[in-house]
């Protein structure tokens, strides 16, 4: 798991990208997930524009987590647990996690939401490597 300075400079860095996207139109949504077995932390922050409602995100992870059986609280994650965290400008959401969780659940629903359906799977979004090198070197020269 994270060490306190890797959650506070993940924090810190989650922040000045929340600052971008919102100086482009776009809210963030940021997902977490924290199991003992995890070799890292994992962090995604994901733009989603403006025009969808911060209610309307919160509903579509509230029902997307209920449907998998999990309750997404509006709380902050407990010192040990693990956890499912999504966090949206109303705040932070948690769910502790079930024995068999689904690691693609924050992107499911986000892709349902953005009506991008066709990537819920992240090997439907496959880049060539150089197709990854362009698109991180503009994202780069923007963000800095």
């Amino acid at each position: 798991m994270a060490s306190e300075t890797e959650t506070v400079e993940m924090e810190s860095y989650r922040q000045r990208l929340t600052k971008f996207f919102d100086e482009r139109g776009c809210q963030t949504v940021t997902f977490e997930i924290r199991h003992s077995e995890g070799i890292h932390a994992h962090w995604q922050v994901v733009p989603v524009p403006k025009s969808i409602s911060v209610e309307s995100v919160e509903q579509a992870f509230i029902r997307g987590f209920d449907e998998k059986d999990m309750k997404l609280d509006k709380r902050e994650p407990g010192q040990q647990e693990e956890f499912y965290r999504v966090v949206i400008s109303s705040g932070s959401f948690v769910a502790s996690l079930t024995p068999r969780f689904d690691l693609q659940l924050a992107r499911k629903v986000l892709a349902t939401l953005l009506k991008v359906e066709e990537r819920q799977d992240w090997r439907s979004c496959i880049q060539s490597e150089d197709e990854e090198k362009a698109e991180a070197a503009a994202f780069r020269k923007e963000f800095e």
